[in-house]
């Protein structure tokens, strides 16, 4: 994924004023390429990693970097998976062509998730709890989808990093798929 944010106001500060003026803008880009394994070890336990290779650029500097994740997926019961991941495995580090260095700190999470059909109605929901160690940071994440003869779905959810919620309706039909969410 590529993300560039153009137009950024770049300023100085008017030293007679103590104010900032604009003198001009700058861009930013952050792209990752990712690569993913994933194997099935038993029929109810499979494990994932995702490597990651980064490119910033930000006012005519460039940074690199390497990042990890790991994951398990276990099945409880039919329909009934606990889930486990490790995100960026020894703090993945971005070295700056100016000579700094930044991190993205490890991140670790638990989940539950329940994939059901009752009286034709499919019922899909997932709870999350995501911990930074080292900061005491955490938080929930929660999600639902009812979708009916695989064609129309709703969906709600909460995330509580940002502590927001959020509504969707999705269709599905053979020559397209619609889906709308409001956040």
């Amino acid at each position: 994924p590529v993300t560039v944010v153009a137009g950024i106001p770049r300023t100085q500060e008017n030293v007679s004023s103590g104010q900032g003026e604009q003198i001009g803008t700058v861009a930013q880009m952050h792209s990752a390429a990712v690569v993913t394994l994933a194997a099935k070890v038993t029929d109810f336990l499979a494990l994932g990693l995702n490597t990651r290779l980064y490119y910033l650029s930000l006012d005519g500097h460039r940074g690199l970097g390497l990042g990890a994740d790991l994951g398990l997926r276990w099945q409880l019961a039919d329909g009934l998976f606990l889930g486990a991941a490790a995100k960026h495995i020894g703090n993945t580090a971005l070295r700056w062509s100016n000579g700094a260095s930044e991190s993205y700190p490890a991140q670790f999470g638990l989940g539950l998730a329940l994939q059901q059909q009752v009286d034709g109605l499919a019922v899909v929901a997932e709870l999350r709890g995501d911990v930074q160690p080292g900061t005491g940071q955490g938080f929930i994440k929660a999600g639902a989808e009812l979708g009916l003869s695989q064609i129309l779905f709703v969906r709600g959810g909460y995330n509580g990093e940002s502590s927001q919620a959020s509504v969707g309706l999705g269709l599905a039909m053979p020559e397209f798929i619609l889906d709308y969410a409001l956040v």
